[in-house]
């Protein structure tokens, strides 16, 4: 009986990565998204890990589209063409084509890339943005009647009030705030 249970523990934890494999939602039937981990030019492969941990490879085949996107886009009509020598580690890659059955390999018949470079831009141009334009602070009292909200700013420290507009909309309310204190938008 002791073997037994040693046995089927084994053949658990023996199979825990394939499963873990089965289910990852950055692999589907059409391909692989994640990050670059490596890079084999020799070899023509891509080491790539998604976001559930998953490493899978991806083969560039000669006949295989390498296409640079800004992030953020939808559509690859501003994409441009690069090489598999462009790639680096921290690129984010869709690789589209065939994946294997063991959903460990795809050949890629085409990649869309974000490299980590264009992606540090974006992130620090919202960054810059959100300084510029957003405001950090703690609600002290909501005037649903009024539409005027209490609030003291993290830099000042003193008490501001901010009248909202009619189609206002906060991005967060607290969510240890009782419903008295929530603000209620248009």
């Amino acid at each position: 009986m002791r073997k037994l249970l040693t046995l089927l523990t084994l053949a658990l934890a023996l199979s825990a990565p394939a499963l873990a494999q089965t289910n990852d939602p950055g692999i589907t039937a059409n391909g692989v998204i994640g990050e670059v981990v490596a890079v084999d030019q020799n070899a023509k492969q891509l080491f790539v890990k998604t976001d559930a941990g998953s490493v899978v490879i991806v083969a560039v085949a000669d006949n295989s589209r390498i296409m640079r996107n800004p992030p953020g886009e939808q559509r690859v009509d501003k994409a441009t063409p690069m090489t598999l020598a462009e790639m680096a580690a921290g690129d984010r890659v869709f690789a589209r084509g065939t994946l294997s059955e063991d959903r460990k390999s795809v050949t890629g018949r085409i990649l869309i890339v974000n490299t980590k470079a264009d992606i540090a831009a974006k992130n620090e141009k919202e960054r810059a943005e959100w300084q510029a334009r957003g405001v950090v602070g703690t609600v002290s009292a909501v005037n649903v009647e009024t539409k005027e909200i209490t609030w003291t700013p993290r830099r000042t420290r003193s008490p501001s009030r901010l009248r909202t507009r009619s189609r206002s909309r906060s991005s967060s309310a607290p969510t240890q705030c009782s419903s008295r204190c929530r603000p209620r938008w248009g």
